[in-house]
């Protein structure tokens, strides 16, 4: 009725045909209370939720782990109607979320974001830890939906962003860029050390870092949200008049589209007619 018993007996006497055998023959709750797990009811019932296939080692780990009878960590899973692999993992390592409406949303999640959710879950805890929030485990715990997961973890990295630009300002930030350059109403310049820090943290890059040769007439910087969201770095030989295409970057510097770098190259023609540093 329940082949996990005969797995866990099996390894329990993996070479010992005969003992296995006499303890096959036993009662599904005394074959438990043998092997040294707990042999309640509700030991049972834990197993028929089960819903592993079990083709990793760690599937097995984890079930003897929440069956071990000084713990009978299992009970935490009572009003759960099944028990996957995730939720399993996931109490191993967050053990804090099992039983909340937060863990039970990441071990029901699609197999495709549960990479991902997992990846957010344990940046938020950082951040929450970088931050000096009392309780990051309990602050998380408390959400009810991956959604307000996503959102507390924006919020998290806005203000540790906030620490750092404050912390990192450069001496000339208040002042404004030389703007060298013809900017078009879907193409527009970066106009300040705020701007570009936010440019930024918004795309998910580090265009900062040219701070201070924008502020030196070396380098400008512009944004064009359409057709594509993007970042354009154009590099400024002031002594020879000449300007040069650096790069186009989209979220997370991602590669710009046929259409995106054709706009920009004829945008960057038309500057160059009237170019005047």
């Amino acid at each position: 009725m329940r082949p996990l018993l005969l797995v866990l007996i099996c390894e329990h006497y993996s070479i010992d045909n005969k003992q296995a055998l006499i303890i096959s023959q036993l009662g599904q709750r005394d074959i438990l209370k043998h092997l040294g797990y707990d042999s309640g009811k509700a030991a049972l019932k834990f197993i028929d939720k089960l819903t592993l296939t079990f083709a990793r080692d760690l599937e097995l780990k984890h079930v003897k782990k929440q069956l071990d009878v000084r713990f009978s960590r299992y009970k935490v899973f009572n009003h759960y109607s099944t028990i996957n692999y995730v939720a399993l993992s996931l109490d191993n390592r967050y053990p804090f979320l099992t039983g909340t409406k937060l863990g039970l949303a990441i071990s029901t999640a699609n197999g495709l974001t549960r990479g991902p959710l997992r990846a957010c879950l344990a940046d938020t805890l950082t951040l929450g830890i970088e931050l000096g929030v009392n309780d990051p485990a309990k602050r998380v715990s408390q959400l009810s939906s991956l959604n307000e997961l996503e959102v507390l973890h924006q919020y998290w990295i806005d203000r540790r962003n906030g620490l750092r630009r404050e912390q990192n300002r450069p001496e000339d930030a208040d002042k404004p860029y030389p703007q060298l350059i013809a900017a078009e109403p879907n193409i527009v310049p970066i106009e300040d050390y705020d701007q570009l820090f936010n440019e930024g943290v918004s795309q998910k890059h580090c265009i900062a870092i040219y701070h201070s040769r924008i502020a030196a007439g070396n380098y400008c910087v512009f944004v064009m949200p359409q057709p594509q969201r993007v970042t354009i770095g154009i590099k400024i030989d002031r002594q020879n008049g000449r300007i040069e295409l650096d790069q186009i970057a989209g979220m997370r510097n991602a590669l710009a589209t046929n259409e995106t770098r054709e706009i920009v190259y004829s945008w960057l023609e038309r500057v160059k007619r009237t170019l005047k540093i």
